[in-house]
């Protein structure tokens, strides 16, 4: 037994130079794997299609000029000689130097009034009306001393409104007059204060009509 043990580690002695050189070249062959495999670089096939130069080659462009249309700037027809100007049109004066008109209300080409008042000691109301061709006045009575229109607003034809003041000693009181399509009358009117004025009026319907001015208190 003691022989048998002898020779089986005289073989392993025989045989270990032979296992540390085999051992040493797997190191040696998977170190230089490892080394080989990292970074990886990528060699292009010999037989695989190259790109050719840059150097050398021409490339083909093509221009593309935008065409431009002509533009047409119209030219204006000239207007018909036909200039825009103010012009005098005849209308009364009752009185030989003192007329006045302050208010005026278009309800038509053919129907407009015009009210103011005339005369001095004392002065009366003044109505004067177009008819398309010329003013003419229309009577329109008068109360107090003094009378006065301001302000002037037509519906229609047949209701037209025209307001003012009229004075007496020490008063002044608001005056309203109405024209029915035949006639101007007096129409009655609240007074504030001794010194109660209409000077303008808005119509905006035969049943809603507005009359503003100033009164002084007491």
């Amino acid at each position: 037994m003691r022989s048998s043990r002898h020779n089986t580690g005289g073989l392993f002695s025989l045989l270990r130079p032979a296992l540390a050189f085999l051992s040493l070249f797997a190191i040696v062959v998977m170190g230089s794997v490892r080394v080989a495999a990292w970074p990886p670089t990528v060699q292009p096939a010999s037989d695989a299609p190259q790109a050719p130069p840059m150097e050398g080659i021409r490339l083909a462009t093509t221009t593309v000029t935008p065409s431009i249309s002509p533009t047409l700037t119209p030219t204006p027809s000239p207007a018909p000689g036909c200039t825009p100007a103010w012009e005098e049109v005849d209308s009364p004066n009752p009185d030989s130097e003192d007329n006045f008109l302050f208010g005026i209300a278009a309800i038509s080409a053919n129907d407009m009034w015009a009210v103011g008042r005339y005369q001095i000691n004392p002065s009366r109301t003044l109505t004067l009306h177009w008819d398309g061709n010329q003013w003419k006045q229309a009577p329109s009575p008068n109360t107090g001393t003094a009378n006065l229109l301001s302000g002037v607003a037509g519906v229609s034809r047949n209701d037209v409104w025209a307001v003012g003041y009229y004075s007496s000693p020490g008063v002044e009181a608001t005056l309203v007059e109405h024209w029915d399509g035949a006639s101007w009358s007096i129409v009655p009117s609240p007074n504030v204060g001794p010194g109660s004025i209409l000077s303008k009026v808005a119509a905006v319907s035969a049943n809603d009509v507005w009359a503003v001015g100033r009164y002084t208190e007491v």
